[in-house]
């Protein structure tokens, strides 16, 4: 049985030890598809970026605009829309475009086939994903149990997190924001570029 219980207090610790903890092995399919090299001319082909936080109104059709900076990354392939599954760790949805969909498939083949590990993967990040397309005037439809998730009403925050992007409720991201600034105060995060030590 795979726990998915995550502690909300960064400094608390859960009670429950999981057998597979799917956010390490989410964090490693990410990994697994990055630094892409081009065959044909053998350097790193630049990767879509979702930048920015911006709250947008959800009708009562349940559409919504996509940032219109996002639309670019959105569109550049056979689809034009983006993906959206229900995150296992927050109550939010977690946003692709389906490139970075495609890669993260591709990094299941790291997995024995049909183990349970490939199986739990997949089942989490790709059983209950949802490809919406971009109407004429940029906006998604969202399905209802992606707004039941994330606790949506009448409006939707756009976070950008690089190469793949969150919907949250806005208020509820506001305190989410805020523990993973004290977080990364505390534990002095920060990022190493490439040729820093």
């Amino acid at each position: 049985m795979i726990s998915l219980e995550i502690p909300v207090n960064p400094d608390s610790a859960s009670s429950v030890l999981p057998q597979f903890d799917i956010f390490h092995e989410y964090q490693r399919l990410m990994q697994k598809s990055e630094g892409r090299k081009s065959k044909k001319r053998g350097w790193e082909e630049p990767v879509a970026l979702f930048l920015a936080t911006q709250i947008n109104r959800l009708d009562k059709k349940g559409r919504v605009y996509v940032p219109s900076i996002w639309r670019a990354a959105l569109t550049g392939t056979d689809f034009a829309g983006l993906v959206l599954t229900p995150s296992a760790k927050n109550p939010c949805l977690d946003g692709f475009n389906m490139e970075r969909m495609s890669q993260m498939a591709a990094a299941l083949d790291s997995y024995e086939f049909n183990s349970d590990k490939q199986l739990a993967a997949a089942t989490t990040f790709f059983g209950n994903a949802q490809p919406l397309t971009l109407d004429a005037e940029g906006r998604v439809t969202m399905p209802d149990e992606l707004v039941a998730h994330a606790n949506l009403t009448d409006s939707v925050a756009f976070v950008g997190l690089g190469q793949f992007f969150q919907v949250w409720e806005p208020e509820a991201f506001k305190t989410h924001q805020e523990v993973q600034r004290e977080y990364v105060k505390k534990y002095q995060i920060s990022l190493k570029l490439g040729g820093q030590p």
